[in-house]
């Protein structure tokens, strides 16, 4: 198992940590009331919760506008297939480590990365979003030309 490998279990954890959090909120909200706490995940909607992840995820890495040093890299993706998912995460990395780039709307189908250092080596991941529970896509990589004036 790579780095990148590790983070993205880890990731995924992550994200179904967060809903179990706002399950147990819920819970313990409803206690500190004086209901009776029979509140279930299922209840709540949650039992049934899965994630699709977009599928299809592509890169492409081109140079910036005549005249710019940057270079920039088109994502592509095909939606995922979650009913109720709420938007995509574009998520880049450089090392093992990835950080949120876009937050972007859940009809959208790509996104355009610009000001990118030449010859580097990107990965991307596309988060598919649902109150606190995701999926990632597998991680793509590419890299930006070399000479981009």
């Amino acid at each position: 198992m790579t780095p990148r490998d590790l983070q993205g279990a880890v990731a995924r954890r992550t994200c179904v940590l967060v809903a179990v959090t706002a399950l147990l909120l819920a819970v313990a909200g409803t206690a500190a009331a004086g209901f009776q706490t029979t509140t279930t995940a299922q209840s709540l909607g949650l039992s049934t919760l899965t994630v699709a992840p977009a599928t299809n995820l592509v890169a492409s890495a081109a140079c910036g506008p005549l005249g710019s040093l940057s270079a920039s890299v088109t994502l592509t993706w095909t939606g995922t297939t979650t009913a109720r998912a709420t938007s995509y995460t574009v998520r880049r990395a450089t090392t093992a480590l990835y950080s949120d780039v876009k937050q972007a709307a859940l009809g959208s189908t790509s996104y355009l990365d610009t000001g990118l250092a030449p010859a580097t080596a990107y990965a991307y991941v596309l988060r598919t979003n649902l109150n606190g529970w995701c999926a990632d896509t597998a991680p793509v990589t590419v890299t930006t030309p070399a000479q981009c004036l």
